[in-house]
């Protein structure tokens, strides 16, 4: 069996190629590559972690969160580091890292989203239920006041490969704040999601391939179609 110790990565330092640029090396705080197919496309920003980062792949271009975006024709960006969450602040991954909320204030200057997926949790393992109830509320009505006009989305948190960790406690308490925030939730604790994921290969026992990169966005893709995402963006954008 794998153990999971944490879900890291230093997200400093990627390359990107074509449309994309990365704004990590000239710019404090969080990691913000862009993909813009035309300048009228939703801009959608991404918060999470390594997994929302793209690791596992040659750079960000090519993880999921981006992977969706061209598929749905969206201006990806991304709020993401290596080992973080709500709570945890992913220092041992890199000691520049900071947790969500206080990537907020930062994050919220530089972009105006049409879509806020949050993608985050998996690295909160250790956090008290107290301590988790708290912070996820506190963050997603934080996010809400720095991104007023965007819709949000909210994935549960989902981890390849094997855990010793139990993520009930985690999964109980987003799906609850996101649901009371009237915000949609993506919930990839079902029996369905669950199979599919187990069958994704791994780079180290946790982290996606390139190619679960690509069938994790193929996944998500027809998930965020049926939510008929992609319309209510582009009615908001107008």
């Amino acid at each position: 069996m794998v153990v999971v110790a944490a879900v890291a990565l230093v997200a400093t330092g990627m390359v990107t190629t074509g449309l994309w640029h990365d704004e990590s090396k000239s710019a404090d705080g969080p990691i913000t590559p862009i993909r813009q197919p035309n300048q009228d496309a939703p801009e959608v920003l991404w918060v999470g972690d390594s997994y929302t980062v793209g690791h596992g792949t040659p750079g960000p271009a090519y993880g999921y969160p981006c992977l969706i975006s061209a598929r749905l024709n969206w201006t990806c960006k991304l709020d993401a580091q290596g080992g973080t969450g709500f709570i945890n602040d992913g220092t041992q991954a890199d000691p520049s890292n900071v947790a969500l909320p206080d990537r907020l204030e930062d994050t919220s200057q530089k972009v105006d989203p049409d879509l806020v997926v949050i993608d985050a949790g998996r690295n909160d393992y250790r956090a008290t239920p107290a301590a988790m109830r708290h912070t996820v509320n506190k963050y997603l009505a934080d996010a809400h006041a720095a991104f007023p006009d965007a819709r949000f989305v909210v994935i549960l948190p989902f981890v390849l490969g094997q855990s010793r960790f139990d993520y009930s406690m985690i999964n109980f308490t987003i799906r609850r704040a996101a649901r009371n925030g009237g915000d949609i939730v993506i919930d990839t604790t079902t029996p369905a999601w669950r199979r599919y994921i187990a069958k994704l290969p791994t780079v180290d026992g946790l982290h996606p391939t390139a190619r679960s990169h690509r069938l994790l966005a193929r996944q998500f893709t027809k998930t965020f179609r049926h939510l008929r995402i992609p319309q209510r963006i582009r009615q908001l954008s107008t």
